[in-house]
């Protein structure tokens, strides 16, 4: 009786996650700490679990094409993903903006090693900013409806079929990062095999 009223709780959990209180903070936090003090790949991981729990998700309320909604779901999480690899590939070009790299050219070693630690943190918390954007929308909504007393609006079915301003700048901020990264061998000083060492950088654990 007690295991049969533990996976109803599960069950309505994942159905219901995307309004619980529960997922929002573990998913913005998760996102924030990743971001900062892990590399992408963890950040990722954490992308694609949520990417897991909507798929159960999209199945109970019988959609038809529950991995397509799925993906269609996290698609500003994808775009925030590429937008971290492109953050990591012209760092170079941000601290040069920044003014970090003459100071490191024109520092001593150990204060060079500083000074790109700090780069690095600034590389985390510009990657954390993005990475919670979308949570911190969902964690106010959820906070708005709660004061108001008013339920989750019911979920479009297919909404890639009829897709809002707001999914369009969604899909178009991801295609502004997949060029950004195609254009990085002419607008950066590193080859395609540099970008590729550290994309894969990034995304090893």
């Amino acid at each position: 009786m007690g295991s049969s009223k533990t996976i109803d709780h599960i069950r309505k959990w994942v159905h219901e996650h995307d309004d619980r209180l529960s997922f929002i903070l573990f998913y913005f936090g998760g996102a924030v700490l990743l971001g900062v003090f892990m590399n992408l790949f963890w950040v990722t991981a954490l992308m694609m679990l949520h990417f897991a729990i909507e798929i159960p998700s999209n199945i109970m309320r019988r959609a038809e094409a529950p991995v397509r909604d799925a993906l269609w779901h996290i698609k500003f999480d994808i775009g925030l993903i590429l937008f971290s690899l492109v953050i990591a590939v012209y760092m170079s070009k941000i601290l040069a903006v920044l003014g970090i790299t003459q100071a490191v050219r024109a520092t001593r070693a150990v204060e060079g090693v500083r000074v790109l630690t700090r780069a690095k943190v600034i590389e985390g918390a510009i990657r954390a900013f993005m990475m919670s954007i979308d949570d911190a929308v969902g964690l106010m909504s959820r906070i708005h409806r709660g004061r108001k007393g008013l339920k989750k609006p019911p979920k479009k079915p297919a909404a890639w079929r009829n897709p809002d301003a707001g999914d369009w700048c969604s899909l178009g901020f991801s295609f502004v990062q997949i060029i950004l990264l195609l254009l990085a061998p002419l607008l950066t000083e590193h080859d395609v095999f540099d970008i590729g060492q550290i994309i894969a950088m990034e995304m090893t654990p």
